[in-house]
This record gives structure tokens, C-alpha cells and sequence, in this order.
């Protein structure tokens, strides 16, 4: 694949034949292991801004609690054998995610210190 050689990928990675015809995914440069950190990164602050699991049982709580170590090296893992295009959109979503929650969580806090509920009783 003469145009994979113009962005320094000319070995393949994979070949997977087709009915009619045989796709060969080339080897992606994926910068200088930035994107992969930074999906690590924003994935640990995404997972450090959501509300902790205070219901439930011990064994939902670890699991929960292991869960939050492991999506951050997943996400490293993944971004550094994947394309940069994947980090990119990995890093995109976490930190929509992170600004989401931030709002939300700003929102609920000002709605509590007034002491104000949309929601009415009824008896």
C-alpha cells in the first residue's frame, strides 16, 4: 500500500479477507504516547467526579472500587494499540463527561443550599 507509506505505516498490522475482497489495516503512528496518557488522565478524573456507590452490598462496592482502577489502564492500553483517532474520541468523550458532571453536580449543590425541591409532596 504505496499511500500508507506517505504517514510511516507501510507494515501491515492485520489482513482480513473479505467475500470479494481483502481489507489490510496498516500501522498507525500514534504520536508520542500523549493521546494514550491523556485518555488515562481524563479517565481518572472522570471517574473521580462521579458520586461514590454508598448503596448496595460489599462485594458491589469492591467491584465498583476496582472498576475505578481499571478503566484508566484500559483506556491506556486500548488508545496506545489503537489509532490516535480512537484516543481522540476516547479523550472527547471523557471530557464531555467530565464537564456534564460537573454542571449537573454544580446545579444540584446551588438547588440543596437553597433548600428549594421541584418536586412537591403529596399526602
Amino acid at each position: 500500500l504505496a499511500w500508507t507509506a506517505k504517514f510511516g505505516a507501510d507494515t501491515l498490522i492485520y489482513s482480513a479477507p473479505m467475500l470479494v475482497w481483502t481489507i489490510s489495516i496498516p500501522a498507525q503512528f500514534n504520536g508520542l504516547f500523549i493521546l494514550p496518557v491523556l485518555s488515562c488522565v481524563s479517565q481518572i478524573l472522570a471517574t473521580k467526579m462521579q458520586p461514590a456507590a454508598t448503596s448496595g452490598n460489599e462485594q458491589q462496592k469492591s467491584t465498583g472500587k476496582m472498576m475505578q482502577y481499571f478503566f484508566p489502564i484500559f483506556s491506556l492500553w486500548i488508545c496506545a494499540t489503537s489509532t490516535s483517532a480512537f484516543a481522540i474520541y476516547w479523550v472527547a468523550s471523557n471530557l464531555i463527561q467530565i464537564a456534564q458532571t460537573f454542571f449537573v453536580n454544580l446545579y444540584f449543590d446551588k438547588r440543596d443550599k437553597e433548600g428549594s425541591t421541584d418536586i412537591k409532596e403529596v399526602n
